[in-house]
């Protein structure tokens, strides 16, 4: 049997905050109705997509959705 590959597609917003952005992605990152909130890069240790984020010298703090 052949997986289908998926492409995941990711698009950024602006927010009324000026110091925030917002990432869209087109499939869900979190069981419905879960959210994350990563206040540093400690908090991180089991959301890989976070850390990978916080690599970044300009990202304070990771807010994850549906």
């Amino acid at each position: 049997m052949t997986e289908t590959i998926i492409p995941i597609s990711i698009y950024m917003e602006a927010t009324p905050n000026p110091a925030s952005m917002k990432y869209v992605v087109n499939k869900l990152i979190t069981e419905q109705g879960a959210s994350a909130d990563f206040k540093d890069f400690a908090s991180t240790r089991k959301a890989p997509l976070a850390q990978k984020l916080f690599e970044f010298p300009f990202v304070r703090q990771v807010f994850i959705s549906n």
